[in-house]
């Protein structure tokens, strides 16, 4: 497909699931309004920011695994949110993990963090401090009685 950006969203606002995955995307500029937006999959592009996926209320899977994602600063709350891929990405912590009450799975593997010995703990540590209380699964992973 060869997308660099997204059209023009206020155009098609009832869109359900977007899949804009293996294009050239460096951001999700616009996205805010699919405002009915449940699964967003943009894997394999060049998004440096997940910044644009906020003010969404319908939005319960996102996944951005494989771009250039270093940073979560910028990621609002997202309340329906259930699950989180953001694999091989350039990821260095967890830090704005977005506050989202529902969320149960996370995959964070194949980023520069993930390789350190605390990553799987640092991720629950974050993961509760942003009101996350029912994350059941890490990279594929079920949490043990003890991690809960």
């Amino acid at each position: 497909n060869r997308l660099r950006a997204l059209w023009d969203c206020t155009l098609t606002p009832n869109v359900k699931l977007l899949d804009v995955s293996e294009n050239e995307l460096t951001d999700l500029e616009g996205l805010p309004d699919l405002s009915r937006l449940t699964h967003l999959y943009a894997n394999n592009n060049a998004i440096a920011s997940p910044g644009d996926v906020r003010d969404m209320p319908c939005l319960r899977v996102v996944s951005l695994s494989s771009n250039a994602i270093s940073s979560l600063e910028g990621m609002a709350r997202i309340p329906q949110l259930e699950a989180l891929f953001l694999s091989s990405n350039g990821l260095e912590s967890v830090v704005g993990l977005p506050p989202s009450p529902l969320l149960t799975t996370i995959r964070l593997s194949n980023n520069p963090f993930s390789s350190h010995s605390f990553y799987r703990l640092a991720t629950l540590l974050s993961s509760l401090a942003c009101g996350i209380r029912g994350l059941s699964t890490v990279d594929g992973v079920p949490l043990t009685e003890e991690e809960r």
